[in-house]
């Protein structure tokens, strides 16, 4: 048991600290949950299911639904396959489940991956000005919509559970920080930290969509925190600390000249925003009731000639899939993020529920890029739902955590 979960762990951590090509993600992911497979069928124990292992259950449904359909409809085999491809990546919950992993472990890998990505993201952005190229990670380089250089790859969002985790630990009070991984219980960290993941998201990316999940984060988690005292009309000096940062942060923004990405964000100006309501028009008018299956093309637009069938709107993708069924999608993501913010306003595995929240964030840019199913990103999603799992359980065994 052992040794198959740090290899598992081992997996995630690179998952959760590369950019390569997904075929690379998909061929270990293989590899390990085989070795899982093969573990438990000797073992022969099938633990209890819970509301999230039935979640997990209808995200591979909806999954295999689209595959039936695409197959019945007779979209091109290599673009059914192809297509939301990252979503057999659902397994990984349960590799979790059966291998009883520890929130600690998997909270230390996501955030030391974040950790890892960020250093690197800005790294990338330097080397490019100083001419000297980087190697092992794949991450584009380029100008954005809004005419800023920027570093952008799709797991710079596993950034953003640091990103949750620092403000959090910046503003918890230090006696209850003891436990508190990579360094966080050191005041000075989780700020310096915090401040790193604000460059990557808000500078370094030049992203409108990694900038969105950003500004949630910093928004949601203080409210989750802190909204008991505000209906109680009572102030927490943490939310004028919060808005000081938001407020130099906005500063910062407008004289660098990168507040323009905040006012493009939805403007039909932007040349990348006009691809994509020109997509939401074919999108919307090629939708039907049962979906058109996984694989299938909308007549008049191609985003790429070398997978047709995808597109920058992933959540209207969705629909245009999977039909009806797609509302078990948004159902779930909408029952993950309930519960965690009801878990971080009761104060139950506060520190914890934050990590699960925060983890969200890729959520956000997947509005307008094609994040979601990412074999990484769904390894997110995965985590999430074994956090909400084990916060439920096994709530009153986690020590100093639990009063975080």
């Amino acid at each position: 048991m052992n040794y198959l979960r740090k290899i598992f762990y081992l997996t995630i951590f690179f998952f959760f600290s590369t950019n390569f090509d997904s075929h690379i993600y998909y061929a270990l992911f293989a590899i390990v949950v085989i070795l899982i497979i093969i573990y438990y069928f000797k073992k022969k124990k099938i633990p209890i299911p819970t509301i999230e292992d039935k979640i997990t259950v209808s995200f591979i449904f909806v999954w295999i639904y689209g595959v039936v359909v695409g197959v019945l409809r007779g979209n091109q085999i290599n673009y059914v396959v192809a297509n939301f491809a990252g979503m057999a990546c659902y397994l990984s919950y349960f590799c979790m489940v059966y291998l009883n992993c520890k929130l600690s472990s998997l909270t230390k890998i996501l955030l030391y991956g974040g950790l890892f990505l960020s250093v690197y993201s800005v790294l990338r952005m330097y080397s490019f000005l100083w001419g000297i190229n980087i190697p092992f990670i794949n991450a584009d380089i380029g100008i954005s919509s809004t005419g800023q250089l920027r570093v952008y790859f799709i797991t710079m969002s596993v950034a953003y559970a640091l990103m949750g985790g620092a403000l959090y630990a910046f503003l918890v009070p230090s006696t209850n920080r003891s436990l508190l991984p990579i360094g966080l219980n050191n005041k000075l960290v989780s700020f310096l930290l915090l401040g790193l993941t604000i460059v990557v998201f808000f500078i370094i990316s030049s992203s409108k969509g990694f900038l969105l999940g950003g500004m949630i984060i910093l928004f949601m988690i203080p409210l989750a925190l802190y909204i008991k005292k505000l209906l109680r009309g009572r102030m927490n000096k943490n939310i004028f600390i919060v808005l000081l940062i938001i407020c130099i942060l906005f500063i910062v923004l407008i004289y660098s000249g990168y507040f323009s990405i905040i006012e493009m964000l939805f403007d039909s100006d932007d040349i990348a925003n006009r691809d994509r309501y020109d997509q939401l028009s074919y999108l919307i008018n090629d939708c039907t009731l049962i979906g058109k299956g996984l694989g299938a093309v909308v007549p008049g637009i191609v985003r790429s000639e070398e997978g047709p069938y995808g597109f920058e709107l992933t959540y209207i993708n969705l629909v245009h899939k999977f039909g009806i069924v797609s509302i078990v999608l948004f159902i779930n993501w909408l029952y993950m993020f309930i519960v965690l913010f009801r878990f971080i306003v009761k104060r139950k595995q506060t520190f914890y529920a934050v990590i699960a929240l925060a983890s969200l964030g890729y959520m956000f840019p997947s509005i307008g890029n094609p994040l979601l199913m990412h074999p990484s990103m769904v390894m997110l999603n995965c985590m999430s739902l074994y956090f909400i799992r084990k916060i439920r359980q096994d709530g009153k065994n986690f020590g100093v955590y639990g009063h975080l």
